[in-house]
């Protein structure tokens, strides 16, 4: 979505539609690319709405501008602020998926008791294969 809504931001600006400010649109895309995309989105996001604002402002012949520097500004601050947030989410995410895994691991290992190797005159063996990915097999 952040990158629809800044090619539409450039359609406007482009067009004679360009009296419709749109520069608070291209403000909250890498905010809107920080919530659903991640740290390497917002990235992407910030830097196109870069490139959007430098076209559209040499394009509209906008340069010296408060608005256009304000806009830029607000951008800088804007970028910045949602890359950070959404590294410090994404490293959230991982740190508390990490702890899922090693409770669903000492759990497996409580209930899942390994059979002894003999039962009686039979000799006994077992496999478990965990059903997630990067799961550990017991024999």
């Amino acid at each position: 979505m952040p990158f629809v809504i800044a090619l539409g931001v450039l359609v406007i600006e482009l067009t004679p539609a360009h009296f419709i400010y749109t520069g608070p649109l291209l403000v909250a895309t890498p905010a809107l690319a920080a919530v659903t995309i991640g740290p390497k989105g917002t990235v992407s996001a910030a830097t196109l709405v870069l490139v959007i604002s430098v076209t559209t402002a040499t394009y509209n012949q906008a340069w010296g501008t408060l608005q256009v520097y304000t806009n830029f500004l607000a951008l800088t601050l804007i970028s910045l602020a949602s890359f950070i947030t959404s590294s410090a989410v994404r490293a959230y995410r991982r740190s508390e998926f990490d702890q899922v895994r090693r409770i669903a691991v000492a759990a497996q290992e409580v209930i899942l008791r390994p059979v002894p190797e003999r039962l009686g005159p039979l000799r006994a063996a077992s496999l478990c294969l965990a059903a997630g990915t990067g799961g550990t097999g017991r024999r």
